[in-house]
């Protein structure tokens, strides 16, 4: 294949140049905080980008793939970055997608969702759940990343074992190809006119269904015999679907990680929300009894099944989340009805009768109630808080993640990791669905330690030469390959199916520009680590952008928590060069709340600011703080509020506004649309001026506080007096 092209810096701006003139300013940018902060996703790696297109539409991807293709620049498409193999970092052109999150149709009689790749799963199933609808596949990012990321590495999660993964749940995808050229991806029937017609104008997918059918033996012969895989190109549903008279393309790009295509929508496969579910939490005394009590527990059919082994149990804290001592793993299983007319407490009867030839030990504790089971997933959810604050030196490090053995096979491998990693006297947590047999591996490492770096690099080649060598497993379930482990893509599935996965690579893309370096490479997977960012506290999760406002707005990466803690600890970074992304926090702690590693951004952002005050924004802040003629200019403005909002005054206090605007958050805007805020002419203290305590007053026992914030005491939204009104009701 083609190496991509060498990115000069005065090529660098002529790309963006280039980029502007055919889509349009706004949508893309080249400058340090915008290349700082998509430089890294939530892998290992750092890549900075040439430039970053942040695409409103399909004329926007055609358009960029054409260009990239046309000068060989190298093109990584991208959602949420939450990706742990670097598949969503490029050093040429980033293609954020993450501006297309529409849910287009949702069909509730057939099941099924028209939607597009910038929409976080979680809003997703938020918007079915009105309807009593799932779209299944369940990663634990959940919260934060989005279905574009999903779709590329066939994304699965705890609730597998229902479910299925991405792949199995996709009816259409509609991407554009490296020729520019759009293709609906679905099953067509082998005698279909329409497959004819493209075969005939898409050349890559006629020597795909070739190369399928005249390697059809050798495809089957290859098949990982676990129950989960996204390691290579899945080949394997292609063949499938032949044996059945189709063609089945949804099965050959889920999984291919943005290097065939780039998708606009995906018609998703959706089922009924469970009527109820139970949650149970089994701690073992020994290694060996979960093997053998794993068959007896997937045949009770739970929709999940997770393991912790002991040392993860250890890094948590036993006694913080009630876990026995002697327990040597613990157990987290669900079931799930679809009808009120299932009783579940006769399963979970069944499921005690399965655990009793084990030594347990403690009671299988049971949660029917939705707060009693999230209390039972507490101890799993708490793993990476716990992890990344476990030593300011070692970090969990993602590079044996994702490995997958046979189910009955799970209580070896753990047995197996524990004993090398004791050897090598490194901390690791080992925890997975066991009902698939997928295990996460997280070392705890100081990969700028030469010693810790020796130790990843021997682990890596150790722990995935057994999983494929002595487990025949596979070294990936629902990751991807990225740039970690597409060097033994080929030592999994030997060189002949190797050289078809090349072949399906070099017809969709012989440019080598849709994302290089992922999945098809013999690069190391040590290039391209960012050791300067592995020694911070920031984990790169992408957990704070979930609940950032400003991201939420903007969705683009250089407008977002992560974004910013990347561009404000670079060594690039100056107050000049990253003004506008910096003055864009508005400081609402939601960042520190939601990161793993308790990391304040909004604190690194106010120290930067402070170091470079706003005149205007002081100004304004002692101008409030003289209560005397700030508050009557308040009142005035309140009295006289029906005059601002007509048309013509309102158009003036925008021109207005725009200047102070400018000054105080130049990327904020006033849309003429905007309803504005309700000015009260009688302030919230004055209108309960009889429950403000006197100076020097005792306050009544039993008594509640109430700290109201400015905007209750300025506005007429009835916030305030709604709350106080709930609170007198009820004494």
């Amino acid at each position: 294949m083609t190496a991509p092209t060498l990115i000069l810096p005065d090529r660098s701006r002529a790309i963006a140049a280039d980029l502007r003139a055919q889509l349009g300013s706004e949508k893309v940018k080249d400058d340090f905080p915008t290349k700082t902060a998509y430089a890294v996703d939530a892998s290992i790696y750092r890549m900075v980008p040439q430039a970053v297109v942040l695409v409103e539409s399909e004329d926007d991807i055609a358009k960029t793939i054409r260009y990239a293709v046309a000068r060989g620049i190298p093109l990584t498409p991208r959602a949420a970055g939450t990706n742990l193999t670097g598949s969503a970092v490029g050093s040429g052109i980033i293609l954020d997608v993450s501006r297309l999150n529409r849910i287009l149709e949702v069909n509730r009689e057939e099941r099924w969702a028209r939607v597009q790749p910038g929409i976080v799963l979680a809003e997703l199933n938020k918007q079915l759940a009105r309807q009593g609808l799932l779209f299944g596949p369940d990663p634990s990012s959940g919260d934060m990343c989005k279905l574009g990321g999903m779709l590329a590495n066939n994304s699965s999660g705890p609730h597998t074992l229902c479910y299925g993964s991405v792949k199995d749940n996709v009816h259409r995808l509609r991407l554009c190809l490296e020729s520019g050229t759009w293709l609906e991806a679905k099953s067509y029937a082998l005698n279909d006119p329409t497959l004819e017609r493209l075969l005939s104008t898409i050349p890559a997918l006629r020597d795909v269904l070739v190369l399928a059918q005249s390697h059809a033996d050798l495809i089957s012969g290859k098949r990982p015999t676990v129950s989960k895989n996204s390691c290579g190109y899945n080949l394997f549903g292609l063949v499938d679907g032949l044996a059945q008279g189709q063609f089945d393309l949804p099965k050959l790009f889920v999984g291919s990680e943005g290097t065939l295509g780039v998708v606009s929508e995906a018609t998703l496969r959706l089922v009924e929300k469970p009527k109820a579910t139970l949650t149970a939490l089994i701690h073992f005394r020994h290694l060996e009894d979960v093997g053998a009590a794993v068959p007896l527990l997937l045949a009770l059919q739970p929709s999940a099944l997770e393991v912790m082994d002991a040392n993860t149990l250890d890094l948590i804290g036993r006694a913080k989340h009630g876990i026995p001592a002697d327990a040597a793993a613990t157990l987290l299983a669900e079931l799930d009805a679809d009808s009120l007319a299932v009783d579940l407490h006769e399963r979970a009867e069944q499921m005690a009768t399965a655990c009793r030839p084990f030594r347990l030990a403690a009671d299988l504790t049971l949660a029917f109630d939705p707060e009693q089971r999230e209390q039972l997933w507490k101890a799993r959810k708490a793993l990476y808080p716990t992890l990344y604050r476990f030593d300011p030196r070692k970090k969990p490090i993602n590079f044996v993640d994702d490995v997958v053995v046979r189910a009955e096979r799970i209580s070896e491998l753990i047995h197996y990791l524990e004993e090398y990693f004791a050897g090598q006297k490194v901390p690791v947590a080992i925890f997975g669905h066991i009902g698939n047999g997928n295990a996460h591996i997280v070392p705890l490492l100081d990969v700028n330690d030469r010693q810790d770096f020796d130790k990843m690099v021997l682990a890596y080649r150790e722990i995935h030469s057994t999983v494929l060598d002595r487990f025949g497993g596979s070294i990936c379930g629902e990751h991807g390959d990225g740039r970690i482990r597409a060097e033994y893509v080929r030592k999994m599935f030997g060189e002949e199916l190797y050289g078809l996965f090349v072949d399906v690579k070099r017809a969709f893309d012989p440019g080598n520009v849709l994302n290089p370096g992922i999945k098809i490479s013999e690069a190391s997977f040590t290039e391209h680590i960012d050791y300067t960012r592995l020694s911070k506290s920031c984990a790169t999760c992408a957990k704070c952008n979930a609940v950032c406002p400003v991201y939420d707005v903007f969705q683009s990466e250089d407008m977002s928590s992560r974004g910013w803690f990347e561009i404000v600890t670079s060594k690039g970074y100056s107050y000049l060069n990253s003004k506008r992304v910096v003055d864009a926090c508005v400081n609402c702690k939601s960042c520190r709340t939601a990161c793993p590693a308790g990391v304040d951004v909004s604190d690194l952002i106010l120290k930067k600011r402070a170091e470079h005050p706003n005149r205007l924004t002081g100004w304004i802040f002692r101008w409030q703080a003289r209560g005397n003629s700030f508050e009557p200019f308040l009142k005035f403005l309140g009295r006289t509020q029906r005059l601002w909002d007509r048309p013509v005054f309102r158009r003036v206090m925008e021109w207005g506004a725009s200047f102070v605007l400018k000054a105080l958050a130049p990327t904020a805007k006033l849309p003429q649309e905007l309803l504005l805020p309700r000015i009260a002419p009688r302030q919230l203290r004055e209108r309960h001026a009889s429950l403000i305590p006197k100076p020097g007053a005792q306050p009544a026992p039993g008594g509640v506080a109430y700290f109201h914030g400015c905007a209750a005491n300025y506005f007429d939204d009835g916030v305030g007096d709604a709350v106080i009104g709930v609170l007198r009701k009820h004494g």
